[in-house]
């Protein structure tokens, strides 16, 4: 009824039952919506999209096994 484990979708295991926060409070309560990022799943948005490293640059960091 507190919702201390909810259940969340998680990119490569489907759904999981996750440690919620035992606190509610009533103005400021907490929600989970996905479960956490997995091993570079942000590479693209961090080096691209923050860092505007080029197509041809990001390529090559793939190729290299950088990335």
């Amino acid at each position: 009824a507190w919702g201390l484990w909810p259940t969340v979708r998680h990119q490569d295991m489907g759904l999981v039952r996750v440690d919620g926060i035992g606190a509610h409070m009533s103005q400021t309560d907490w929600s989970l919506a996905r479960g956490g990022p997995v091993l570079g799943e942000h590479n693209r948005y961090v080096l691209q999209g923050l860092l505007h490293v080029s197509d041809d640059e990001y390529a090559e960091l793939e190729t290299e096994g950088v990335i």
